[in-house]
């Protein structure tokens, strides 16, 4: 039985290493059979839902997403499981056990018997409840920059480091009759004075290099118009 007992130690050994790395990683590990009922959980869970380990064996893993995500949440999941296909970065919104919403996202690889049945799966969870609150709070914040950049009167104008055209106001589109428009590579010393290259003391220029504001007025004919219209040009 010498064979054996050395297959059951190796047994033993692979367990522990298992456990060892599971215990000490930071995502949720969890194993669960082919109804979805978990059967092996690391403590992270109590982190990321506030369940011990020992309540979560007690629940299927659909228990625990949103009541209105969860029938259709369900489906997908038991699709795959059907499948018996791995999956990567599955959202899914979640209810901790005091209440709150917690987003995570699910990665796991069937559990396969000797003769391909599928006995389960193993995955792991990481929370990335923080990441998309962070995302959302950038939106709005894009969006309230839009709306000001698209209100202001004054005409702005936002340039790359080759003087390239990036963006417009609205006001600055309609003072130069869409010559200001991003349109293809067109800088804007070809647009707004239908120069071939920028003029010696071009406040743009002088802003990158330095790294400070610029102010100077500048003229600026439209072909229509005889009179020059007299702009304060501030680069920042």
């Amino acid at each position: 039985i010498t064979d054996r007992k050395r297959a059951e130690e190796a047994l033993r050994e692979s367990e522990k290493r298992f456990r060892d790395i599971a215990d000490n990683a930071q995502e949720w590990i969890w194993e669960t059979d082919t109804q979805g009922k978990f059967t092996y959980s690391n403590s992270m869970v109590e982190k990321l839902l506030g369940y011990r380990p020992e309540e979560i064996l007690d629940r299927h893993f659909y228990e625990l997403f949103h009541p209105e995500d969860q029938e259709e949440m369900k489906q997908k999941a038991f699709k795959v499981f059907d499948a018996k296909l791995p999956f990567q970065k599955f959202l899914n919104r979640n209810i901790h056990k005091n209440g709150w919403e917690v987003w995570l996202s699910t990665s796991g690889v069937p559990i396969l018997n000797q003769h391909g049945g599928l006995m389960g799966y193993r995955g792991a969870d990481t929370d990335i409840t923080e990441r998309l609150e962070a995302e959302k709070a950038l939106k709005e914040s894009e969006n309230l920059l839009s709306s000001v950049f698209a209100s202001i009167q004054d005409y702005i104008t936002i340039l790359d480091r080759n003087l390239n055209i990036v963006r417009v106001n609205p006001a600055g589109e309609r003072a130069f009759f869409q010559n200001m428009s991003p349109t293809g590579s067109k800088q804007c010393y070809e647009a707004l004075h239908g120069n071939c290259q920028p003029c010696g003391d071009y406040s743009a220029l002088e802003t990158m290099n330095t790294g400070k504001p610029h102010h100077k007025m500048i003229t600026y004919t439209i072909a229509a118009q005889k009179s020059p219209r007299y702009i304060n040009l501030s680069t920042y």
